[in-house]
Formats: structure tokens, C-alpha cells, sequence
């Protein structure tokens, strides 16, 4: 005997209800028709969506519409003089400023050819604001990953870093006399403070005098609290970084991130349920692996990657 008229008795019974109810029925509102759970096991795989799908019904998954089936039931012609395009996706509520990144310095050890081509594209670009991201200096004399001691003694290195810090930010300013200048901190910048804290933790606040002298510039803005993010117009939160897989951070915040700290540079998106999206910039850096104070990486080949971030009306992007 064949199963088909009780399966077709059931995809009736159900169509049914749903005009009676006028909405798609629950699991108790089923409970009327008679060994429902079994039929549906039998005849359907166990599965409502399934039947729905044989009643012809618009199925609904996690709360989102699929599209109706009939579209196809209409010539393509119909479909296009009918149809009304959703709007185009926002990046933000707010219009971004155009925003200069530049990455990880490492100064004394920095890329200049790097830091030059930056300043150019500044002086063609006119950015409204330049950010310089963290780890502005290297301080090797005070890291702890394995290194040679045969480079600088740290009063030369001190001096040296300061120098060509100095010195970046001096192009960077006669590229574009009048952009707004933001200097953070990362993590290298503190290894001095660190140090202090583990032998002497008396002299925290003596040190940390130290570190905003050495962070300073004239003309330029300072974020001192490497946990704090800058937050630039278009909601767009900008900060040293401490997670390492690309877009970790912006789906901590949930919202535009630009992040430095891994020398690794990338653009990550993530859709949001009000059609908008979200995205992580890794602005990469402007150090030289190559320099004898950032060869302690395991391999020649580190994947990292030197160039610069820039953030305009058409969203972010990495230029190298």
C-alpha cells in the first residue's frame, strides 16, 4: 500500500492550518493533527522544513527570511521593472575623515625608504589627521627577546631613537603643515617602565615621567594609556593592539578598528544584522627587519610586511 495519500493527507492538513491561524503553526498548535510528530518522521525526515517546503510556505531560519520561491513565477522582465533595490550598505553613520596610519617605527631600526614614501603620498593626499600607531621606539637595550648586545649601549640607543623620531615627525609636518598629529603608545615604548617596575617598583611614577618626555613632540597629541583607543570621526577606534589574529579586536568592540602591534597588515569585514558592516584595519609597519636590532625573529622570511594605512570617504585600505 503507498504511503503517498497519507503524506499528501498531512501536507493538507497542515496548509490548512496555517490559513486557519493565519501565521506558521508551533509545535502545539500541531498537536490537532493526529500523530503529526510520527508522520512527520516518516513521511518527511523528521524534519518541518521539509514539509513547509511541500505546503509551499516561506520557511523562516534564525529569525531571517529566505527569499520567496515566487519570483519564478514571474518573467524576468516583471521581476526587474518590479523590483526595488535595498540601499547600498553604510560603512558608518558618520563620514570618515581622510586618516594617514603610520605602523610600527622601531626607531632607530626604522625603514626610512618606508617613512618617505609615506610622506609623500601625505603631501599628494593631504590627510586630515596622521596617527603614528606605537612602538615608535624599539628599546632593545631593555626587551627581553634574545638579542645580540654587540649593537648599542642604551644611552646611544636612547639618543639615537629620540633623534629619529624627531625627525619623522618633522616630515610629517612639513608633508602636511596643517593635519591633526596623534602619537600612541605600543608596547615596546614601555619596556622601560616595565623594567623599573620588576626591580624598583618605588620609581613607577619617576619612570613614567621618562616615558611621556620620550613620547612627546611638539605639535603632536599624545595617547599615553597603550589600553586606550583613539577614536577618529566615523567611529573609528584606533589603538597599538595586543590581539594577533586579524579582526579579533574589532569583534570585541564591534565597531571600525585600526590596530598595528603584529607587522602584519590586513582589512577584515563583518556584516551586521541592519545591513550595515564593520571592519579591522592592520595598518602593517615601518620598521627594517633586516636591521640587526630586529633579526631576532626565527627566520629571514618573518611575513612581515613594511607600509602605511589610509582611512577616506571610501573606507580603509593598506598602501605598500
Amino acid at each position: 500500500m503507498s504511503d503517498a495519500p497519507d503524506s499528501h493527507a498531512l501536507v493538507a492538513a497542515y496548509k490548512e492550518l496555517i490559513v486557519e491561524l493565519g501565521r506558521l503553526p508551533t509545535r502545539n498548535d500541531c498537536l490537532c493533527i493526529p500523530g503529526f510528530r510520527q508522520r512527520v518522521d516518516r513521511f518527511f525526515n523528521g524534519s518541518i522544513a521539509v514539509l513547509r517546503a511541500a505546503c509551499g510556505v516561506e520557511e523562516t531560519v534564525y529569525g531571517a527570511k529566505r527569499a520567496k520561491s515566487d519570483i519564478f513565477n514571474r518573467s524576468i522582465e516583471q521581476h526587474i521593472e518590479s523590483y526595488t533595490p535595498a540601499p547600498a550598505a553604510l560603512l558608518s553613520n558618520e563620514a570618515f575623515k581622510k586618516v594617514l596610519l603610520l605602523g610600527d617605527v622601531h626607531h632607530p631600526f626604522a625603514h626610512w625608504p618606508t617613512i618617505e614614501k609615506a610622506c609623500e603620498f601625505a603631501k599628494i593626499h593631504k590627510p586630515d589627521i596622521v596617527v603614528q600607531g606605537g612602538d615608535l621606539y624599539d628599546h632593545l637595550s631593555h626587551n627581553r627577546f634574545p638579542k645580540s648586545m654587540n649593537i648599542y649601549m642604551p644611552k646611544e640607543e636612547h639618543e639615537l631613537s629620540r633623534k629619529h623620531a624627531e625627525k619623522m615627525w618633522d616630515m610629517v609636518k612639513a608633508a602636511v603643515p596643517d593635519a591633526k598629529l596623534y602619537q600612541l603608545c605600543g608596547n615596546h615604548d614601555l619596556f622601560i617602565l616595565r623594567r623599573i617596575l620588576e626591580q624598583m617598583p618605588s620609581m613607577e611614577d619617576w619612570a613614567k615621567r621618562i616615558i611621556k618626555e620620550l613620547m612627546t613632540f611638539p605639535g603632536v597629541e599624545t595617547v599615553e594609556d597603550i589600553r586606550e583607543s583613539l577614536i577618529l570621526p566615523g567611529n573609528v577606534h584606533v589603538l597599538h593592539g595586543y590581539r594577533t589574529k586579524l579582526g579579533e579586536q574589532r569583534d570585541f568592540s564591534l565597531v571600525n578598528t585600526v590596530v598595528f602591534h603584529s607587522h602584519k597588515p590586513g582589512i577584515v569585514y563583518r556584516a551586521l544584522s541592519d545591513g550595515r558592516f564593520i571592519w579591522e584595519m592592520n595598518a602593517g609597519y615601518m620598521g627594517d627587519e633586516q636591521s640587526k636590532g630586529l633579526s631576532w625573529t626565527a627566520q629571514k622570511l618573518s611575513g612581515w610586511i613594511k607600509c602605511f594605512g589610509w582611512i577616506d570617504e571610501y573606507g580603509p585600505r593598506v598602501v605598500g
